[in-house]
């Protein structure tokens, strides 16, 4: 864009820019946002480190899903549900180890001792 073309530009958003003008600059945006939306493409999602992923597009494990990207498991640390990594879960204080005697599932911890089977006599 040359120096003239600039400045009018600017003398026309300082003064204010009439509706066609306005019609007219929206009209182009929206064109030249299209045309580089075309252009860009969309990003992978096979579920590998750094991915897009989310209930559709989920990761390849052992990776997990974190703020929509495939990451790493989590075993300490900031979490939410799914984040740790198998024998982890999330509490308050963020993952945590799962205690032997509740058991382990993938999705964290058993949330109850297994009950033992009474010996018939």
């Amino acid at each position: 864009m040359d120096d003239q073309r600039f400045d009018a530009i600017t003398r026309m958003l300082a003064n204010g820019l009439p509706r066609r003008g306005a019609l007219k600059a929206l009209a182009s945006l929206s064109v030249v946002g299209a045309a580089t939306r075309a252009s860009v493409p969309e990003a992978s999602a096979d579920g590998n480190f750094g991915d897009h992923c989310d209930k559709s597009t989920p990761c390849k494990k052992p990776l997990v899903c974190i703020n929509l990207e495939c990451d790493h498991c989590r075993e300490s640390g900031d979490c939410q549900q799914g984040w740790c990594c198998e024998g982890y879960t999330c509490s308050t204080h963020g993952c945590v180890a799962c205690s032997k005697s509740r058991g382990v599932t993938s999705e964290g911890c058993n949330s109850r001792k297994k009950k033992r089977r009474k010996k018939k006599h």
